[in-house]
């Protein structure tokens, strides 16, 4: 959650609880701030940044950020807009705040690459990450971001993954044994679990920690995650936590028929293997395992968008050209130290001029098919044309050991149960905004989603 998103919870808030004469006097207090900031605005030097076109806003306090907090698909309102006013435009946030929206492969791709030096993290963001995770990873920028991630580097790459395998296949293990006993205390051919209850796996190969969470025994660190994906201000928290929960839901989130055939291929293929898979094995003999995953990542990024400040004056060159405001049609766009950009990465890896127009199906094929990857697509720099594990200096430094473990927990999974959602295909799923998005079924309290789970007898 951004700063815009948390002003307008702070905003609701008092707005839900003070319903008598008070309001106005917050209102006439909201309504100073947004003057004095956008008169402060209007007294400094004329920027030197590129006038770009984009939407009105019928608020003039919180521009367009209460829409974009409130709806169901940010990245589709992002991409909406790009088609409207072209890859790269302007969009009006708080007290009169004007962000600039790289929606365009080549202009991102420029971004990610000097993100920690010529771009920043906003000073309220970083402040709330030093608050609540301390002056690390996250926090850092340029030379610091860099001394840390270069100390920290050895323990994700490749060959510490390839040693915690065991550790990670004991874990799963675990997983498995408690959902065959579940379902034969049960009575039943079928139970039905919250699947993102497996973060044994997790805490186990990655932090030395047991969560406990197999056993129905309550514990403080998945009560703390819980809160934080309950709403506590965004930050470049680790992907690889929310990757992991979220791959089962999601990747049940389709309709029922589409979603059997691809458990069906799937587990065909892990089945023929013959065998409990290594971690090599995992990276590069299971194509349809990859390509599933893959997808799932390009679909559904924990993080739904970046947000920065300038450092330094800057040119962005564009892939596609975009008309400015005095209709000048332009191939780059000059940024000013203090610009803020974002970088709405749902949009880009789903966009329909991006990804072509069957962007938004489940398609894993696209992964294995000749030219199945557009050429627009192959522009983005991130980790195989995503930017779920954001790009640059800046990428997820936990990128590989969450792919390892997708799979892992996949394979298991899908080789010896059928997972459905527990109340048919029409199940609705939303997303929960918190330090990164979180499922959970509409109308139910918590951040759950319950699935059927069956026995896979052959």
């Amino acid at each position: 959650m951004d700063v815009p998103s948390t002003l307008v919870v702070v905003y609701d808030a008092f707005r839900d609880r003070l319903r008598s004469a008070s309001i106005a006097d917050i209102a006439i207090g909201l309504a100073a701030v947004w003057a004095f900031h956008t008169a402060f605005q209007a007294t400094g030097k004329k920027s030197r940044t590129t006038k770009l076109r984009g939407p009105k806003s019928n608020d003039p306090f919180f521009g367009v950020s209460k829409e974009l907090f409130r709806s169901a698909d940010m990245g589709g309102m992002y991409e909406a807009w790009a088609k409207e006013y072209g890859v790269a435009y302007e969009i009006p946030m708080i007290c009169g705040e004007r962000r600039i929206q790289l929606c365009d492969p080549r202009a991102a791709a420029h971004f990610f690459s000097k993100d920690t030096w010529s771009y920043v993290g906003i000073k309220g963001m970083k402040a709330a990450v030093a608050r609540r995770m301390g002056k690390g990873l996250s926090y850092g920028e340029g030379e610091s971001h860099r001394r840390q991630r270069r100390t920290m580097g050895p323990s994700f790459n490749s060959t510490a993954i390839r040693k915690l395998a065991p550790t990670v296949h004991k874990a799963i293990d675990k997983v498995k044994a408690a959902w065959e006993a579940s379902i034969e205390a049960s009575g039943n051919d079928s139970i039905v679990l919250d699947v993102q209850k497996c973060l044994d796996a997790f805490g186990i190969a990655g932090f030395s920690y047991d969560f406990n969470s197999l056993n129905g025994k309550p514990n403080a660190m998945i009560s703390v995650l819980d809160s934080f994906a309950a709403g506590m201000p965004q930050s470049a928290f680790s992907v690889a936590v929310s990757v992991l929960i979220l791959v089962f839901p999601i990747a049940s989130n389709i309709p029922t028929q589409r979603n059997q055939i691809i458990q069906n291929k799937l587990r065909e293929e892990l089945l023929s293997f013959g065998g409990e898979p290594s971690y090599d094995q995992l990276t590069n003999d299971f194509p349809y395992l990859d390509a599933v995953v893959q997808e799932v990542l390009r679909l559904h990024p924990s993080v739904p968008e970046l947000t920065r400040e300038a450092a330094e004056d800057d040119v962005i060159p564009l892939l596609e050209p975009v008309q400015t405001k005095s209709g000048e049609i332009v191939d780059s766009i000059v940024v000013e130290r203090g610009t803020i950009l974002s970088v709405p990465i749902s949009c880009i890896n789903r966009s329909d001029a991006i990804w072509g127009p069957d962007a938004k199906a489940f398609k894993p094929e696209r992964w294995l098919e000749p030219n199945g990857i557009t050429e627009k697509a192959q522009e983005v720099k991130g980790h195989r044309h995503l930017l779920t594990f954001g790009d640059g200096p800046r990428s997820c430094i936990g990128k590989t050991f969450a792919l390892a473990e997708i799979k892992t927990v996949l394979s298991m999974a899908i080789r010896n149960f059928v997972l459905e959602m527990k109340d048919g295909p029409d199940t609705k799923v939303e997303l929960s905004r918190g330090i990164t998005l979180r499922p959970k079924v509409v109308g139910e309290d918590g951040i759950r989603v319950p699935l059927r789970i069956r026995q896979y007898k052959g």
